[in-house]
């Protein structure tokens, strides 16, 4: 099989372009002119040139991620001093409608009651839509602004047993089902466990959402073990399932981007500031989904003790 691969991509050779154990390209070469063309000290020299090759993919792939971080930095810093902006206006806004509906005279003193029950009603519609652009103007606040989490050593499983303990105060049995399938032994992470119970009830409530408001929802807890940086990691893994409508294969790839929703009245900023609060722990949110069958959100933290950049650090 190896001698046929190699057939198809005309190469006599082929050495690997590695970088921390990670397997970037393959340098593949051919000489036609001798059956043998490729002396033992060349096939060393080659493996020299292709560890500096696969050092200068990396190094070059690590200054776009650098420049990429920087804009998107800069954009982040630029948004949230737009946000203040708009906030201020706001709420001077909303205070101005406030005014003008408490200083109007009763609408028994008008000559027109149909006039002032209408004057009534624009008002209410300015304060409720101040407050709904004041909402979003928060959400995204809460999204660009830096990571201040206080962490400390705890066990997932208690995190979730107060998140569901919450959901069960919120939603009666019969509309959601909880399935609980916490798992035994698991190593303790570091993390803020209020911003988890956060990204928590947030990925419940898009469950429940998705069953239309009604279902059951399954919630589980294990050790999860992933290759990275040429070792082993160990995670520990939160994952709800429901079994509601499901998630488009072209919707998939947009969830996690601020502003996009499909939800009428949404914001677009759930998921990526859930995202945001798991990637600042060191975590990844992933996402498995078959339309109609209902989707699944995975949230996976390293274990304590384990740093996701390849080197081990001390609990």
């Amino acid at each position: 099989n190896v001698h046929r691969t190699m057939e198809e991509l005309l190469a006599d050779v082929c050495v690997p372009l590695s970088s921390d154990g990670q397997l970037l390209g393959v340098l593949n070469l051919r000489d036609d002119r001798l059956r043998e063309a490729y002396a033992s000290d060349e096939l060393e020299r080659l493996r020299e040139v292709a560890a500096q090759a696969a050092i200068t993919l990396r190094n070059s792939k690590l200054y776009e991620r650098m420049k990429e971080r920087e804009r998107l930095a800069a954009l982040g810093q630029m948004a949230a001093g737009l946000a203040h902006e708009i906030r201020n206006p706001l709420g001077a806004i909303k205070g101005a409608a406030q005014l003008l509906k408490a200083s109007a005279p009763p609408p028994s003193e008008r000559a027109d009651d149909e006039d002032a029950e209408d004057d009534s009603e624009f008002l209410d519609v300015i304060v409720e839509e101040v407050d709904r652009l004041g909402h979003v103007v928060s959400q995204f606040l809460g999204y660009a602004r830096p990571d201040r989490g206080e962490r400390q050593a705890l066990l997932l499983n208690d995190v979730v047993r107060k998140t569901l303990q919450l959901l069960r105060s919120e939603h009666d049995e019969e509309v959601l089902q909880l399935d609980k399938r916490l798992g035994s032994q698991l190593p303790e992470v570091r993390a803020d466990p209020e911003q988890l119970r956060q990204v928590f009830l947030n990925l419940a409530q898009n469950g429940l959402q998705a069953m239309g408001g009604k279902g059951k929802l399954i919630v589980e807890t294990r050790p999860r073990a992933i290759f990275r940086g040429g070792r082993t990691t160990r995670f520990v893994e939160v994952s709800f399932r429901d079994h509601g409508v499901g998630i488009e294969p072209q919707v998939l790839a947009d969830i996690f981007i601020p502003f996009f929703t499909t939800k009428e009245g949404g914001t677009g900023l759930g998921l990526p500031i859930c995202q945001r609060i798991i990637e600042n722990h060191g975590g990844l949110i992933e996402v498995r989904s078959e339309p109609k069958k209902g989707a699944t959100f995975a949230v996976l933290l390293p274990a304590l003790g384990e740093d996701v950049t390849g080197a081990t650090v001390p609990p």
